[in-house]
C-alpha cells in the first residue's frame, strides 16, 4: 500500500501488479483491497499471477480478450453490480444484478474470438481469470 500510496503521490495512475495472487489468503484478500483503493482514487489495475489475472472495475463498458484455457468469473465487489450485460461467452448474461453474497457469474468462458464485452451501471465489478 505504501507503494501505492507513493506512485499515486508521483503521477502514476495504471498499475500491473506481480505477485499478489500468492498462497495465502489473507494476501490475496488484501491485494483485492488494495485494488479498490486504486480505483477509488481514479486509477486502473491489474494483479498478475502464474495463472490467474484480476481486476476491479468500476460501472462502465469493457472488452475482454479471449485468452485460450482461461476461464472468467465475474463477482460484486459492491453491495451489487447493476444491470450486467456479458456477451461473447458461453453464458451471456443481460440486465441482471449481482450480490456479494450470491455468486452467479463464475467459470464462464470466452468463446468468441473477438472476446467478450461486458457493460454494467452501478457498483465494482471484480473480474477473475483463471487458466484451466
Amino acid at each position: 500500500m505504501l507503494a501505492i500510496k507513493h506512485a499515486f503521490e508521483n503521477g502514476a495512475s495504471d498499475f500491473q501488479i506481480y505477485g499478489a495472487m500468492g498462497a495465502r489468503a489473507d494476501h490475496l484478500f488484501g491485494n483485492i483491497q488494495a485494488l479498490a483503493y486504486i480505483v477509488s482514487h481514479g486509477g486502473t489495475a491489474v494483479m498478475i499471477g502464474d495463472k490467474d489475472r484480476a481486476m476491479l472495475l468500476p460501472a462502465g463498458k469493457y472488452h475482454l480478450p479471449k485468452r485460450k484455457g482461461y476461464s472468467l468469473s465475474l463477482f460484486s465487489y459492491s453491495e451489487q453490480v447493476g444491470h450486467l450485460f456479458v456477451d461473447g461467452t458461453k453464458y451471456p448474461a443481460a440486465d441482471i444484478t449481482l450480490t456479494q453474497s450470491f455468486p452467479l457469474a463464475m467459470s464462464n468462458h470466452i468463446e468468441s474470438d473477438n472476446g467478450a464485452d461486458i457493460a454494467f451501471s452501478s457498483g465494482l465489478l471484480l473480474v477473475i481469470e483463471s487458466e484451466r
